[in-house]
């Protein structure tokens, strides 16, 4: 392919984000509601900037015992509807392995849909898994390194009030995408301020991938290369200073 000539064929990015919806969330909701909608809308402006060669697709899952609904679901980045206030109301425990799990199963099943389709997920949760009763942590690590390693799917965790390599490692999500931040209304609006910032780097490092190959370039040797691109990079801006 010729130096800064456009792909015909667009490649169609499925953001998933999976949010944290347990009791304790309470105490930080106006944050992580005010934050997770800047996001939403970070995701349009994101599409609309990589119109040429991008296809957008958000959905966001809210979770604990009590519901896991989507207010999106796979819905155009045109289309999308910011989250109303009623909507995300804080209650119950932590089923974070039940969340995961039910989500990316049913989300592959749309990707596998369409060829030059690849997921981004993003876990936010400000506490430990606790109440899980479908999945346990061997099965989702098997399900994440599946879709990382054959499909080329990325995946990112931000977690308050909890080691969260630990969890990376146990979810088995790359260690570099991993984000601690302070569980308070300030350390919300952070967190979601640099996953903002980060969906917009990892859409230009997914554009310069599909840059490099041709239109007919295997699905298999595609997805290999999304792959190297994540492991070569964070998902995250790093504070230098720490």
């Amino acid at each position: 392919m010729k130096e800064n000539q456009k792909p015909t064929t667009k490649t169609r990015i499925y953001n998933l984000i999976i949010l944290d919806k347990s009791g304790s969330m309470d105490e930080i909701r106006q944050a992580a509601f005010t934050g997770c909608n800047e996001v939403l809308s970070g995701i349009k402006t994101t599409a609309e900037k990589h119109a040429d060669t991008q296809e957008h697709f958000a959905s966001l899952m809210l979770f604990d015992t009590e519901s896991m609904p989507y207010i999106l679901d796979m819905v155009p980045a045109a289309q999308i509807q910011l989250m109303k206030k009623e909507e995300f109301v804080p209650c119950a425990c932590t089923p974070l392995l039940d969340a995961i799990g039910m989500a990316l199963t049913r989300l592959e099943k749309e990707v596998k849909k369409h060829e030059r389709a690849v997921a981004s997920v993003t876990i936010i949760t400000d506490g430990y898994e606790n109440a899980s009763q479908e999945f346990t942590y061997h099965q989702i690590h098997q399900l994440i390194g599946r879709l990382k390693e054959q499909e080329g799917w990325n995946f990112t965790f931000m977690g308050a009030n909890q080691d969260v390599t630990k969890v990376c490692l146990e979810l088995n999500i790359d260690v570099q995408n991993a984000q601690a931040w302070e569980f308070s209304n300030h350390g919300a609006k952070k967190a979601f301020e640099s996953y903002r910032d980060g969906h917009t780097m990892f859409c230009a490092a997914m554009e310069d991938v599909d840059m490099c190959m041709c239109i007919d370039t295997p699905e298999t040797e595609r997805k290999s290369r999304y792959r190297q691109m994540q492991t070569k990079r964070s998902f995250f801006k790093r504070d230098e200073k720490k």
